[in-house]
């Protein structure tokens, strides 16, 4: 298999020196090659480790889907790499076996490519998000916490992110810690809390109107919905929103206009502004009485990196709580998916300690993220 089958399946150009190179790495998704910090991180981290290897979006089309997976088998050169929106679900049936915790979260975020061909999914979200909390990241000289042993935690969110951070907190947390889901939607929130409750978790479901209700006894609050992400969301048929404005403590009903042109971009944020108004007001005042509810001692995390401080992280810092944007576990599962997955054997057999080249990798990315 040769670059240039792969690239049959491709709907973007591949640059041209991954012909050239001894490794080849990549992500999977609708469109990465706009999007994506993949490329650049891990592109990075091969350059530092001088290693003769290159990380290339994939922009893949569903009905390609499978044949770009097969291509993955017989390219030798490929070691793996990662899978975005809207496949990490989708792409589960064209593995040829999952890691435990993929298979409890039911979606993938890494691809390994083992020796003899056979394709791994894994699942490094959750893993970066617990070495974000309990690890003095490079540049820092102390955890954000030391631990998470028997913590109560408030989780908002029952998608994807959601699952992959509930299934590595229940290990965290152990036996003496409970996790509250909170979801707009019960029946998403229920079937996540079935997952925790199957592995020996605690875990209660709270309506996004009951939070006040439970938060005395929270630890951490982590949000893991769009509240608060920048950006428009496109909602289907022509017509966008901005969740920008909302804090996630807080329900969100933003009015939906239809899709600008690109440059119309500031415009239509503004309208939507406008227009929801009053909704954000409700949020806003929501989410404050939320925050004189909450102890002094409640730790709120946002795994939104964009932007680095969200509303619900505004309003808890400014009402004296200690804050944490998810920076840093968007930079931690992609250093633990290159070193611990990806690259292991690579870097075991080149006689890396893999501890060192875990902050090594890490320090790289952060240069540059």
């Amino acid at each position: 298999m040769t670059i240039n089958q792969l690239q049959s399946h491709l709907s973007n150009t591949l640059d041209s020196v991954a012909s050239s190179s001894r490794w080849l790495a990549g992500i999977i998704g609708d469109r990465p090659s706009q999007y994506a910090k993949s490329p650049s991180l891990w592109n990075a981290a091969f350059q530092d480790l001088e290693m003769d290897a290159v990380f290339l979006p994939f922009d893949v089309e569903p009905q390609n889907l499978a044949g770009l997976i097969d291509g993955y088998r017989e390219c030798e050169n490929l070691v793996g790499g990662s899978v975005t929106v809207p496949y990490k679900v989708d792409v589960i049936p064209h593995l040829d076996g999952l890691d435990p915790k993929a298979q409890q979260i039911g979606a993938v975020n890494t691809i390994v490519r083992e020796s003899d061909g056979r394709l791994i999914g894994y699942n490094t979200d959750g893993q970066g998000f617990i070495d974000m909390l309990i690890k003095p990241l490079p540049g820092h000289q102390e955890a954000f916490l030391d631990n998470l042993a028997g913590m109560s935690i408030l989780l908002i969110g029952a998608g994807g992110a959601a699952r992959a951070v509930a299934v590595f907190l229940a290990d965290a947390i152990g036996s003496e810690g409970r996790v509250f889901i909170c979801n707009r939607t019960e029946e998403k929130a229920l079937e996540l809390i079935g997952v925790l409750t199957e592995s020996g978790t605690r875990a209660e479901y709270v309506d996004e109107l009951d939070i006040a209700e439970v938060v005395e006894g929270i630890d951490i609050i982590v949000n893991s919905t769009t509240k608060g992400q920048s950006g428009l969301r496109i909602m289907g048929e022509g017509s966008v929103t901005s969740l920008e404005p909302y804090s996630a403590l807080g329900p969100a009903s933003p009015s939906v206009i239809p899709e600008p042109e690109m440059e119309g971009t500031s415009s239509a944020k503004s309208s939507i502004f406008q227009l929801s108004h009053s909704d954000i007001l409700r949020n806003f005042e929501f989410s404050s009485k939320i925050l004189t509810a909450v102890p002094a001692s409640t730790c709120f995390v946002d795994l939104i990196y964009s932007p680095l401080e969200t509303p619900m992280l505004a309003q808890a810092r400014a009402s004296g709580h200690l804050t944490l944007n998810g920076r840093g576990m968007n930079i931690a599962q992609a250093a633990d998916a290159f070193v611990y997955k990806a690259l292991i054997q690579h870097l075991t057999d080149s006689g890396f300690d893999l501890e060192e080249a875990y902050q090594r990798v890490f320090r790289t990315m952060e240069s540059i993220w």
